[in-house]
């Protein structure tokens, strides 16, 4: 998921540039439509699919998840709105509305500050990938496109 839009940009023919485009906003769009969670195909959320507040903010059994899983899903939206913009496509969801929604409303803003430590004595490189890929994913996206986010000059 994080590399279809950076694919889109570098490797892709210019027939593929939005189909590319178009799968990331698929998927962003099934994430949204489905309570921040990303389902199976039985309709059940996956494992790890859970960007929903609850599972993010009260699952005490997900606690280690809280920041990583915030910055994920406002990276998800934040790069969603910039593409549209950038590529002129339809918008299926107001993506900047979900994102001020978790951002304020939900308070993820307060789980950006510990993305990473849970615990001084836990580590997880998988998680450390996970989290370069959505840093990643904001600069290429978000960073580089300034001028197409509603983001403010404060949050960015």
């Amino acid at each position: 998921m994080f590399v279809d839009p950076i694919y889109a940009e570098l490797v892709a023919s210019e027939d593929q540039k939005e189909e590319a485009i178009q799968l990331f906003l698929d998927i962003v769009d099934r994430i949204v439509e489905n309570g921040y969670t990303m389902p199976d195909y039985d309709g059940i959320p996956t494992k790890w699919g859970h960007w929903d507040p609850k599972a993010v903010n009260q699952d005490m059994d997900r606690y280690s998840e809280r920041g990583l899983n915030s910055l994920q899903i406002l990276t998800y939206l934040s790069a969603a709105e910039v593409l549209v913009k950038k590529y002129g496509m339809t918008a299926k969801n107001d993506y900047m509305a979900h994102f001020d929604y978790l951002y304020k409303t939900e308070n993820y803003k307060r789980n950006l500050g510990n993305v990473k430590l849970q615990a001084t004595s836990e580590d997880n490189y998988s998680d450390d990938e996970q989290q370069f890929l959505a840093y990643y994913l904001f600069y290429f996206t978000v960073m580089r496109n300034s001028h197409l986010s509603s983001l403010g000059p404060v949050l960015i």
